[in-house]
């Protein structure tokens, strides 16, 4: 992997850690002043709040950097293998996954236990959110733009029944509008929405609309 990726990644990931552990420092002295409301007292265990915050910036750093050194390889190969595929950013992959992991880990411990049924079943929630919130992958092929739903309901429109492409810049969407009623959305979740547009004027020979989606 070429180093300039690499540096890339660790930038970016260093961006978002610094962000992280700025946050965490800031709430130290909210954290002193309910101390101070609620316990009587302004002491701060500030070795402790650094401490906490260093390891929270490092974990997020080493969940961002991997995810971007992923989604840089994933780019690649979608361009040797030319296929024009628009999944979830690798970082949000991650985020959903690691949401549901959590819900089925919590599940199995609280059984495990001998909890009651309503404390078992109520981390089915994370589950159910990582599942259905996953944006689901784009594709477009010689004759038709796709995408699977979360029961595999599979949406479809064929490029010269494409009416017409909007793109609500706000949002960072682009929706697509066949004659047959379906309507298949690049959100800001997916990957490469430039080149997603620039695919779908090149296969459709349709000028994307600015608009506000509804």
């Amino acid at each position: 992997m070429a180093s300039s990726k690499v540096q890339f990644a660790a930038s970016r990931a260093a961006k978002s850690s610094l962000g992280i552990f700025l946050t965490a420092v800031i709430t130290v002295p909210f954290i002193s002043v309910v101390h101070r409301i609620f316990g009587g007292f302004w002491e701060v265990n500030w070795r402790l709040a650094f401490a906490f915050a260093g390891i929270l910036a490092g974990c997020f750093f080493l969940f961002f950097f991997i995810s971007q050194l992923l989604e840089a390889s994933r780019e690649r190969e979608r361009e040797r293998s030319h296929r024009l595929a628009f999944p979830a950013a690798m970082w949000l992959r991650g985020l959903y996954l690691f949401t549901i992991v959590m819900g089925v880990a919590i599940m199995n411990g609280t059984y495990r236990e001998g909890d009651s049924w309503w404390v078992v079943t109520l981390p089915a929630v994370f589950v159910l959110l990582g599942f259905f919130a996953w944006p689901r992958a784009i594709e477009i092929n010689a004759t038709e733009i796709r995408q699977r739903g979360p029961f595999l309901n599979l949406k479809k429109i064929t490029l010269n029944e494409v009416e017409s492409i909007y793109l609500d810049a706000g949002r960072g969407e682009t929706a697509v509008f066949g004659r047959n009623g379906q309507r298949i959305v690049h959100s800001m979740m997916h990957v490469d929405g430039k080149r997603f547009i620039d695919q779908m004027e090149s296969h459709t020979g349709k000028t994307v609309t600015l608009s506000e989606l509804e």
